[in-house]
């Protein structure tokens, strides 16, 4: 759907942000150098046509995160899409998985449930709230926040995986297999 927009209009900012987001998925899912290279300019180019587009600096800043560890660029760009909009889930998320993966756990909490509170029915919001209260310690919190992911979302690889960790860390293994199956 976004190469067809882009093929419609070259210059729509919205659709190669939506590309450079679909291909950095798939290429960190399967590696493919060459989608995470065309992920990092499709985002590159929504910034180019759009510089007040958040889309285009969150799309940036994911694939700056997954492919490049550039944590500080990553930071700037969604520092820059939480000021054009700070009102947008998904932008919260990418900033508390990167202060997760910057060992800034107590932010990175506070920051996605920021994201459950804008976004209540979002799965991966829920899922990274819990991820990153087990990562503080909070277990039973991180259990509940990540069964309300699977409630919302029953086939979510992301939230059952990390319910099943959070099982684990609370020492209740006999919970976690079934999950993992």
């Amino acid at each position: 759907a976004f190469g067809r927009a882009i093929k419609l209009d070259p210059e729509y900012a919205a659709a190669y942000a939506g590309l450079s987001r679909a291909g950095n998925q798939l290429a960190d899912h399967n590696g493919d150098n060459a989608g995470k290279q065309q992920a990092l300019e499709n985002a590159s180019r929504a910034i180019a046509l759009a510089p007040n587009l958040a889309d285009g600096y969150y799309a940036r800043a994911m694939a700056l995160l997954s492919f490049t560890q550039d944590w500080a660029g990553a930071q700037t760009d969604l520092e820059k899409a939480l000021a054009l909009n700070d009102s947008d889930s998904s932008v919260l998320l990418g900033y508390a998985r990167l202060l997760l993966s910057q060992a800034r756990i107590s932010e990175s909490v506070v920051t996605a449930r920021g994201a459950t509170e804008r976004d209540p029915l979002q799965t991966l919001a829920w899922a990274m709230y819990g991820r990153a209260l087990a990562a503080n310690g909070e277990l039973e919190d991180s259990r509940e926040a990540l069964e309300r992911a699977v409630e919302l979302s029953p086939t979510s690889g992301f939230a059952l995986f990390h319910l099943g960790n959070a099982h684990l860390l609370a020492g209740r293994p006999a919970q976690a297999l079934p999950i993992y199956k």
